[in-house]
């Protein structure tokens, strides 16, 4: 970090250096870790602060809350655990016993049935265990297996204020303790931190007679979340007795891993206790973390036992794990030390231990490690003994009192429970203690969903220690060559320290300087701050080299100097001018993603009340600036920033080296089930099951993933969370109009592995919450590979319905994910699956035969005549949505299409009772009631094509919406055919103009009779969906205007292009064609509201964009050909055409004679819109006129957001995208 300050009046560096010192001294004797940076939120106004936020390589997210519970843990707790603890909520404000399910808590003192004819009821709501725990165990037993029972019958039944999620509580110490002993039960790290202490491997001479412990102190024992600050004492500066003895914060930190037993029912003064009975009196287990001060309690040690260095602090872990839930994973103890007697007390028969995997990870703002992996099974004295042994002078035990393991070690280096245990005397390299900043988090898991949870804890520096810290680094690095009262500091890493130092020079602002703070080594783990005081010299910018946010350009700036350029005429022998400002390419609405493993931070997914605005949205990087008036001499350095501006697919070059993987190596998914909140899919399609998982099914997709990629994963989802993904795929595939994936057939044991997997990355796409569909994208580019490597392998693969499923469902789930990368690389292989369909005859009628069912048919030839039918029913769907998919991507891209309309000879669908038949009888029975005697067959697709009406005289049902949709896209292959005729015919010679004119005008004419004919047969079925009326205006504002001019005046290819095609777009406005356009992109704006809910997505929402620039353009260029004029607007309307309502005289006189002002109605932002539509003279009535281009963007923006109520994790990637970007084309004045 650099610090930067020039005192007006003080030209010693020395009185600077002090001034700062001083205002660091109270900043960081006041500043505390705990507290939000909010003041950083109220710097003064002029102050830019620019913070980098550090992601952590985990699913580790922590945070200072004493009874915070880490997401990611709901494995642990499986039916089979039910453990207990103390929690309290909103809801539920005391502190109360509770119990946990998963990641559902379960407050008890609202069941009452749990404890009828046990105990009262007000057990429950003490704000501790200690009444229940003193209680007998059976009635531990008998509450627990209560709980079960009610999980196991139906969770539905429980009192809907009893349950909360886990994100909801915050945890509590579960018991209040008396006494806590802790001792030394592991003979791996008596052995250890021997070695580390003297050099020797050896033991104190009683440990393999009696279990070795120490008496604690109850007043600093602290709940998970709590943070533990660095202690104060007197220690060694070096080599113990060679070096002076200094005081100050310990250098030397430590924790350790431990598990404890918490008593329950109580023993009396001077009653003893035999191990073989303790266990009646253990009430639960719990994690311990034994904070210790290794060398304060080095020093202290000498000749009695630790005092300051080990009573900083001891965690433990919020989950209180009941004995009988522990007693499948019981092992037997390690073997006893020959020739030393066990005595009675101590022989509790077959020794016994818990077989724990214990862990310990270490989360920096640099990465997360795991240092520890262990196991209790390793301990040579378990908790029963160790009870044993205390009680065995006569002390008794009260209930709630801790009795801990000591550090868990085993004998091999990565199962060391403590640090010290690494130091080995110095002779081999150390790891080093634990540094402040560093966040401790202990997990334990026995398996069959029977875990610990986690004990986490931050270590926190003293205020003290960092403050000697930031002074030696003052002191060190003032450089002597800065300006007078200038000093330069090189400082630590991380968001704290850049907190102090903004605070400090905060202070500084009431000594009536200018202050102003700025970010100097952008994109990287450093921070800096400035401090910029008045009459202070020019700073040299070498040393801020690297600070990118530095004149950085934004459109506002940009847009309104590039279509003055554009829409005004040069004068003669003028050119145009150097360093062209390259305005941001509309055509493009995608981004870059980087899957950088470090933003894979699944923490939030377990807890969805942390879903802050700022977490979850995923809008495209802005860079914004307030000038209206830009210097021509940083044209180049705009030119530069648009460059790399997120929607600059012209300019945008695939780097170098990067490809799948690339960027991304690691899997980590902690989610159990999708939140219904995220899920962004048709509010009519509720919560069904239609796919169940079984534990092969997820084992054979970890098998693709590990075999086709270097991914490594830590976890992977639960079946539960691949169910519903793949459930949300199939709901929103049911309700598609180009449904293709039969359902009522789909059996998970006969599926591809790629295509479920295909299935699970295509229903992620649905999920609003950004680490869900991340991780959807990662398995999209598995299944690309995987599915590849099957066609390479065995070509006959290509002939598979389901091969060719999965190709189709990666390409089409990529095309409109909104990323760049994604997007060009699915555009680029349809060709494949297109391919192969051809290949298969699957265009042909001759692939399909009648399936027909008869009364007379058994359940088994039925069966089978279903199964045929589905599977070919399939294949012609598939082709179907294949050529809708095509077509799309034609109408947005502009490119030409792989399949014509011609090719497509097979049958037209089946009516969706048909294909939605939940069994072969029902198939048969819908079939027999819609089928006349005759049975007449089905017409090809074609057939409709060329005579739409043909539906109308079907004998038999079929799937209407459907055809109507294929009917629709066939025009729309016209109406492309017709824009490249008339592109052709504008670069043509006059003389060809002239004989190929007519035959045009006469294309359209027809043309446009074809689409508004067929629109009349829609708009007369109420059956028929919005999104075929939708698609129908598009197409005829599409005949209507060229999209490939409209971008290109808008900017896509720079001033130049522009300029060029300025003329013909000018001509274009004053044309009844651009009139008829406008009134068709008006209707699409109609259509575009009442889409359902979440539908108006992927190809819709492109095509909405699409409209909105047509009536941005045309308002833009005639309202300046009006001020050019000097023609007020106003005084040529004779009446507001409301482009996006009914057919009136009015749009009739407009789009005929061009009489009236076009505008749109006024479309309210819906709830969680941030923009704003703003009022002005023209917008007060309910409309406002094209020439209010801001208006027009943000109506297009509110039906976009409007049509995703309350996204709480944001709007999908692409339609996010779109949003943003009509956000900033709003903000240009034209």
């Amino acid at each position: 970090m650099f610090i930067l300050g020039h005192f007006e009046g003080i030209h010693s560096k020395t009185r600077a250096s002090e001034a700062i010192l001083g205002y660091m001294w109270r900043a960081i004797r006041t500043f505390d870790d705990t507290k939000p940076s909010a003041d950083i939120d109220r710097c003064p106004q002029g102050w830019k602060v620019d913070l980098h936020q550090h992601a952590y390589s985990d699913r580790i997210a922590m945070k200072s809350t004493p009874g915070a519970c880490l997401p990611g843990y709901a494995s642990h707790f499986g039916i089979a655990n039910i453990p207990f603890g103390i929690a309290s909520s909103p809801l539920h404000p005391q502190p109360q016993c509770v119990s946990r399910f998963e990641d559902n808590v379960i407050f008890l003192a609202d069941i009452q049935s749990l404890v009828d004819g046990l105990c009262s009821t007000v057990v429950f709501s003490l704000p501790t265990l200690n009444d229940f725990a003193a209680l007998p165990r059976k009635i531990h037993q008998e509450v627990r297996r209560r709980i079960q029972q009610l999980l196991a019958q139906d969770p539905s039944q429980l009192p809907v204020n009893a349950l909360e999620h886990i994100s909801a509580v915050q945890m509590a110490l579960p018991v209040r303790s008396g006494d806590f002993t802790d001792f030394s039960c592991s003979a791996d790290h008596v052995l250890n931190a021997s070695e580390a202490m003297t050099g020797s491997r050896s033991h104190p001479p009683s440990f393999y007679h009696q279990p070795v412990g120490y008496a604690g102190r109850c007043s600093s024992l602290d709940i998970s979340g709590s943070a533990q600050e660095r202690p104060l004492g007197q220690f060694w500066a070096g080599k113990p007795g060679n070096s002076e003895i200094v005081f100050g914060p310990s250098r030397c930190m430590d924790y350790e891993l431990e598990v404890g037993a918490l008593v329950g029912k109580p023993l009396g003064r001077r009653e003893r206790l035999l191990a073989k009975d303790a266990a009646e009196h253990i009430f639960g287990f719990v994690l311990v973390n034994d904070w210790s001060a290794r060398d304060i309690q080095g020093f202290e040690m000498s000749p009695l036992g630790p005092l300051n260095g080990k009573n900083l602090g001891t965690s433990v872990s919020p989950w209180v794990i009941m004995p009988d839930a522990l007693i499948p994973f019981n092992t037997a103890a390690m073997p006893r030390k020959a020739g030393v007697p066990v005595r009675a007390y101590l022989d509790g028969g077959q020794p016994r231990i818990i077989q724990l995997q214990v862990h310990i990870a270490l989360t920096s703002e640099e990465a997360t490690e795991t240092v520890c992996r262990s196991n209790t099974a390793y301990m040579y004295w378990s908790l029963e003994q160790c009870m044993a042994q205390q009680a065995l002078a006569g002390c008794g035990l009260q209930t709630g009192d801790l009795i801990a393991t000591g550090t868990v070690s085993g004998p091999d280096e990565e199962e060391h429970g403590c640090l010290m245990e690494y130091m080995k005397a110095g002779t081999t390299p150390p790891r080093g203690y634990l540094d402040d900043g560093e966040t401790i988090v202990l997990d334990g898991y026995c398996g069959e969903g029977v875990g610990f949870g986690e004990c986490f804890h931050p270590n926190r520096g003293h205020y003290d220690h960092r403050l000697r810290r930031t002074l030696k680094a003052l002191r060190r690095h003032t450089e002597p060559c800065l300006p007078k009262g200038c000093i330069r500091v090189p400082f630590a890493k991380g968001p704290m320290s850049a907190q102090i130092i903004l605070y400090a020079i905060k202070k500084l602002t009431t000594t009536n300087v200018h202050t102003s703070v700025r970010c100097v080594a952008k994109g990287s783990t450093e921070y800096a701050a400035a401090a910029e005081f008045e009459n202070a010299p020019a700073i040299n910018n070498n040393d801020f080299s690297g600070d990118a946010g530095i004149d950085c350009m934004t459109f506002e700036s940009t847009f309104p100097e590039f279509f003055e350029q554009v829409m005004i005429p040069l004068e003669s022998g003028s050119s145009t001018f150097d360093n062209v400002v390259r305005p941001p390419d509309v055509s493009n609405f995608t981004q870059d993603f980087s899957f950088n493993a470090s933003e894979f931070d699944f923490s939030l997914l377990e807890d969805p009340a942390a879903w802050t605005e700022t977490q979850l949205q995923h809008p495209l990087n802005k860079q914004t600036t307030t000038s209206a008036e830009v210097s021509r001499s940083m044209a180049e350095s705009r030119s530069e920033a648009l460059k790399r501006s997120p929607w600059s697919w012209n300019h945008w070059v695939p780097p170098s080296g990067v490809g799948a993987f690339a960027e991304h190596n690691e899997l980590n998914v902690d989610e159990d089930r999708v939140n219904a909140a995220n899920r962004l899919t048709t509010p009519r399609s509720g919560q069904v099951s239609y796919c169940s998982l079984e534990q092969s099914n997820r084992d054979q997709m970890i098998r693709i993933i590990t075999k086709c990629t270097a991914l490594s994963m830590p976890s992977f989802p639960t079946l539960q969370l691949l169910e519903d993904l793949i459930n949300v795929c199939l709901l929103e595939d049911s309700h598609a109009i180009d449904s293709h994936i039969h359902i009522p057939t789909l059996d998970t044991q006969n599926t591809r592995t790629e295509l479920l997997l295909a299935m699970v990355a295509r229903g992620a796409a649905f999920i609003s919450f950004p680490p869900i569909w991340k991780m959807g994208m990662m398995l999209q580019d598995v299944v690309r590979y995987a599915i590849g490597e099957e066609f390479e392998k065995d070509n006959s693969v290509t002939r598979e319905l389901q091969a060719v499923q999965v190709s189709l469902m990666w390409v089409t789930t990529g095309v409109w994910s909104g990323f760049r990368r994604t997007v060009e690389i699915s555009a680029s292989f349809l060709q494949p699956p297109v391919t192969m369909l051809g290949w298969s005859n699957a265009f042909s009628r001759s692939q399909y035969s009648d399936i027909l069912p008869t009364p007379e048919d058994s359940s088994e030839v039925l069966d089978q005549k279903w199964l045929a039918w589905s599977e070919q029913e399939a294949r012609k769907r598939l082709v179907f949505h294949t050529f809708l998919h095509d077509s799309q991507v034609m109408l947005v891209h502009m490119r030409p299409p792989l399949i014509s309309p011609a090719q497509m000879h097979l049958p037209i669908p089946a009516s969706r009772d048909l294909w939605l038949a939940s069994n072969a009888h029902a198939w048969r029975s819908a079939f027999l009631a819609e089928t006349p005697a005759e049975g007449k067959t089905m017409p090809s697709t074609i057939n409709i094509f060329s005579d739409p009406e043909l539906l109308s005289r079907l004998e038999r049902p079929t799937d209407k919406s459907l055809c109507y949709m294929l009917i629709v896209h066939s025009m729309a292959h016209e109406v492309f055919e017709y824009r490249q005729q008339a592109q052709m015919l504008q670069h043509a010679g006059k003389r060809r103009q002239r004989d190929k004119g007519l035959s045009h005008m006469s294309k359209l004419r027809d043309l446009y009779d074809d689409l508004t004919t067929l629109l009349t047969s829609v708009e007369t079925d109420s059956s028929s969906p919005t999104e075929i009326s939708f698609v129908l205006e598009f197409l005829m504002m599409l005949l209507h205007v060229s999209l490939d001019d409209i971008q290109v005046f808008a900017g896509r290819s720079g001033e130049d292009e522009a300029r060029k095609v300025y003329p013909q777009v000018r001509t274009w406005t004053q044309d009844a064609e651009s009139r008829r356009a406008i009134r068709h992109a008006g209707q699409v704006f109609q259509y575009a509201k009442k889409f359902e809910k979440t539908r108006l997505r992927d190809f819709y929402a492109v095509a909405l964009y699409h409209s909105t620039l047509v009536l941005w353009v045309w308002g833009m260029v005639t309202s300046g050909i009006s001020r050019q004029s000097g023609v007020s607007e106003s005084s040529k309307a004779q009446a507001r055409v409301l482009l996006d309502g009914p057919e009136s005289r009015s749009t009739k006189a407009f789009v005929q004679l061009g009489h009236g002002t076009p505008g749109l109605e006024v479309t309210p932002n819906p709830p969680n819109d941030t923009s704003a539509i703003p009022r002005t003279n023209d917008n007060v009535e309910g409309f406002y006129s094209l020439s209010n281009s801001r208006c027009v963007m943000a109506t297009a923006a509110a039906v976009l957001r409007g049509n995703f109520p309350h996204p709480k994790g944001g709007l999908p990637p692409l339609v996010g995208n779109l949003a943003s970007l009509l956000d900033d084309l709003g903000t240009l004045p034209t």
